[in-house]
């Protein structure tokens, strides 16, 4: 009996988050529902500085029949959606970021299109500069691990999808490792080395597998 209770407490602490934090791991404000912003067709540039007096903007609102954000124009008729969890104005770019791809994309108009792109991985980077990025393809095909060494007190990782799979409600967990993971998945931040599982309800199936982080 005891050797049972010291193994279901043992896969208790194997199973469940060191530590989860709702806090948002970036700097740029999340664009809030009824907040306002502008498109300069001429210089390409979105932002989010809007006056009494300005004639075209967008508005983000909450679509209770779809169940996501849009944003409207003046007239009240849906512009466009993102289709993301998080959205900001960087540098005068429209940045957004998606749960469920692991990934950062930019809005732009092309030829009075509106399109969604994947954020070129050079510019994550300066949107996140103290975050080491590891991409999926980066883990073993044979093993789903990688190894990565901590330099410092505290490492902070951002696990970027660069393929077509999606992470719906993945998260991180660990026996031994000191994590802290963030509303926006794929972000963590790790101030104690160890093994680091991120998975989907840590159960693994072929079309959920896990992915291992040996932090050393």
């Amino acid at each position: 009996m005891k050797k049972i209770l010291l193994s279901l407490i043992a896969i208790f602490i194997f199973a469940v988050p060191a530590f989860a934090s709702l806090k948002s791991p970036l700097k740029y404000n999340n664009i809030k529902l009824k907040s306002k912003i502008t498109y300069n067709a001429e210089l390409d540039s979105w932002s989010d500085k809007v006056s009494k007096t300005t004639e075209e903007f967008y508005t983000k609102l909450y679509d209770l029949n779809i169940g996501k954000n849009i944003y409207v124009d003046k007239s009240g008729e849906q512009a466009f959606e993102t289709d993301c969890d998080y959205e900001f104005i960087y540098n005068g770019k429209f940045v957004c970021y998606s749960n469920s791809d692991l990934m950062f994309y930019q809005l732009s108009y092309t030829d009075g299109q509106l399109n969604k792109t994947k954020m070129p991985e050079e510019d994550i980077m300066q949107i996140i500069p103290e975050y080491n990025i590891v991409k999926i393809s980066d883990f073993s095909e044979l093993t789903n691990s990688i190894k990565i060494k901590k330099h410092h007190s505290e490492l902070y990782i951002f696990i970027m999808n660069d393929t077509d799979k999606k992470f719906d409600d993945y998260c991180f967990s660990s026996g031994n490792s000191k994590i802290r993971q963030y509303s926006l998945n794929g972000f963590a931040k790790i101030s104690k080395a160890g093994m680091i599982q991120f998975a989907k309800n840590n159960d693994e199936t072929k079309s959920c597998p896990w992915y291992i982080l040996l932090i050393r």
